[in-house]
Order: C-alpha cells, then sequence, then structure tokens
C-alpha cells in the first residue's frame, strides 16, 4: 500500500478503505511518518483512531460495512456473517412479515 497516496486521501479528505486504514494505523508508527507536516501527522492520528472507535462499536451492534460496501451482520455467537447489498437488505425488510409467517409456518426449521 502506498503511504504518500493514503496521505494525501487524508489531506483532501477522501474516504479510506479498510485496507487503507489499517496501512495508516502501522504508517504511524515509522520513523518516515515523523517528516510529515505537523498538521497532516494530527489528520492521521485522528482518522486512525476515529476509525479503529467507530469500527469497534460497529462490530458491537454486530453490523459492518466490509470492504465493497456491503453490509454485514454478524448474529449471536456467529462466527461468520452475513453480507448482502443494501438492495437486498431492504428487501428482506420489505418482506418480514412473510418471511415470519413463513418461519412460523414451518417448525421444521431450526
Amino acid at each position: 500500500m502506498d503511504n504518500k497516496m493514503i496521505v494525501g486521501k487524508v489531506d483532501t479528505n477522501q474516504r479510506l478503505s479498510f485496507d487503507e486504514l489499517t496501512a495508516l494505523r502501522a504508517y504511524v508508527k515509522t520513523p518516515e511518518f515523523n517528516s510529515l507536516p505537523e498538521a497532516t501527522q494530527l489528520k492521521c492520528f485522528k482518522l486512525a483512531a476515529t476509525a479503529s472507535t467507530s469500527r469497534k462499536s460497529e462490530a458491537e451492534n454486530g453490523l459492518l460495512i466490509g470492504q465493497k460496501g456491503k453490509l454485514s451482520k454478524y448474529f449471536s455467537g456467529g462466527r461468520f456473517p452475513t453480507t448482502l447489498s443494501k438492495a437486498q437488505w431492504l428487501d428482506i425488510l420489505a418482506n418480514a412479515e412473510q418471511i415470519k409467517t413463513f418461519i412460523s409456518n414451518h417448525p421444521e426449521l431450526k
């Protein structure tokens, strides 16, 4: 991952991908990072800290936005998430009553 490109995105307030945030967190610990202007360093520190905190709170809710922009839901005790696009989640929500009825009519479901 190109650190200069990531810093450029930070300076221009562009959104970073998960991989870019991970690289940024590693980059702030390098000696090379200390040669950046103080204002840029501050932006990078804030972004890395904020991203870490927001990702943690999203994970606690069981909801995460993946690298490809899809929404993942971790269900209780689940190790792997259910990942769908926005349209797919909205379709499920729109049909929630039908799904509930189907489930209640099929006791063999676990």
